[in-house]
């Protein structure tokens, strides 16, 4: 980027190389906006930037493992040597394990916390303050897939989330509650 250029906004989707995220980029794209496709594959990045391209839009791929602890820096250098600034942010990255706690490996477990919520929360609260910034309404938007809401509660010491009135009702019609 030059000095004096303008940044322009840009629509980031972590976990963009498939499924859902794939989707809303492909979405975001159709609607004019920039996309940054980010994912760990390079292959699948490709492929879905050329979907987004072939259809007359303009995507960037990054490809970054939010498991690494440097990725969010990654992303904001990415961002500003292209020219770029996260008007929305869709973080669609994530994984879930089968299985009880007892008998599933102990570094997959951790694995699962560290990029479903320390990495999308640390990439979110970096990114934040720059989009509220420039904007009176940040966009954030953190997608799960229906197998997250399938979720049977035997002995929950669950709180209840007073705060979700869709979680609740969810889970009152899909949670089998036992004490």
């Amino acid at each position: 980027m030059r000095p004096g250029d303008q940044l322009r906004p840009a629509v980031v989707v972590v976990g963009a190389s498939r499924g859902i995220g794939k989707a809303i980029a492909e979405v975001a794209a159709r609607d004019g906006a920039p996309v940054v496709l980010v994912a760990r594959s390079e292959v699948a990045l490709a492929a879905a930037a050329d979907d987004i391209r072939n259809a007359g839009g303009e995507a960037f791929t990054v490809p970054l493992d939010f498991l690494a602890d440097d990725a969010a820096l990654g992303l904001e250098d990415f961002l500003s040597a292209n020219g770029l600034f996260c008007d929305v942010l869709v973080n669609s990255a994530g994984y879930g394990l089968r299985g009880g706690a007892t008998v599933l490996p102990l570094d997959e477990q951790l694995g699962l916390v560290d990029l479903n919520i320390r990495a999308l929360t640390e990439l979110t609260l970096r990114l934040l303050p720059g989009m509220v910034a420039r904007v009176a309404a940040a966009s954030s938007i953190s997608v799960r897939s229906r197998a997250s809401r399938r979720v049977r509660i035997w002995r929950s010491t669950m709180p209840a989330r007073a705060s979700s009135a869709p979680f609740r009702k969810r889970c009152t019609r899909n949670c089998v509650t036992r004490a």
